[in-house]
């Protein structure tokens, strides 16, 4: 009787265990979840610029480029663990911690490079200022819609240290993250287009400018590199062009 009194006891103490066992492992998945990190937190939500393009030396990879505001910390990336969720449930977010991350252009930029066997809606984040800042949804189309190169960038030297740059468009829907940089690379000019030209130091038709201070003045005879991210509305980069030219 006792040895079956002793039995029961262990069954119901092992039940017990293994119950809080999985409420524990549920409460550490959920502390894992985007909606959990803004619960209760002062936030600015989709203020973070952050565009995904294919990785071009794998074949199920993924680069999310985004721009840290100076002094940001604690870069994080989240993503749809289900794919036909809406972009909009942050509590289908998971955190991403077998990611990682690199600082391009001396810092101007980082970027978080990730494999991915489905498409997914993705979320980057991190702290400024004791605000937690969010990038819009950003939709992950490398199974569908790899990222493809060009170099066809038409560059007007006309007006001394001002070069006009111009391109063509896949979709007229679609808007452009440019940047320059020289051979360091650190940036000279990088923002939001939303035509398909831009004339350094003027901002006539940028939308949103990147940069802290104003541009600074191009060296004649010094090599520079422009790239043009074309973005679908959901920030996914359909083509990158990339043109090198010299300051006249």
């Amino acid at each position: 009787m006792k040895t079956v009194l002793k039995a029961k006891m262990w069954s119901i103490l092992w039940l017990f265990l293994l119950a809080c066992s999985g409420n524990d492992k549920d409460d550490l998945y959920k502390t894992d979840a985007l909606d959990t990190r803004l619960d209760g937190r002062t936030t600015n939500m989709e203020s973070i610029v952050a565009v995904a393009s294919s990785d071009p030396d794998k074949a199920n990879g993924v680069k999310i480029l985004f721009y840290p505001k100076s002094g940001a910390t604690d870069f994080r990336l989240y993503y749809q663990v289900e794919a036909d969720k809406d972009s909009l449930d942050y509590a289908a977010y998971r955190l991403v911690k077998d990611s990682t991350i690199a600082a391009l252009y001396t810092g101007f930029y980082q970027e978080f490079q990730i494999d991915s066997l489905a498409p997914h809606w993705a979320i980057v984040t991190f702290e400024h200022q004791k605000i937690l800042h969010t990038s819009p949804p950003i939709r992950l189309q490398h199974i569908e819609n790899q990222t493809r190169t060009s170099n066809t960038v038409s560059i007007d030297h006309s007006i001394a240290a001002s070069p006009r740059f111009r391109w063509d468009s896949i979709s007229p829907n679609n808007k452009f993250l440019y940047l320059i940089s020289d051979e360091n690379p650190h940036i000279q000019s990088s923002g939001i287009s939303s035509d398909r030209s831009y004339t350094y130091g003027n901002q006539n038709n940028v939308v949103l400018d990147l940069n802290e201070s104003p541009a600074p003045t191009l060296v004649k005879n010094k090599l520079y590199t422009f790239k043009v991210f074309e973005l679908t509305p959901n920030n996914w980069t359909t083509r990158l062009l990339t043109a090198n030219f010299e300051a006249q």
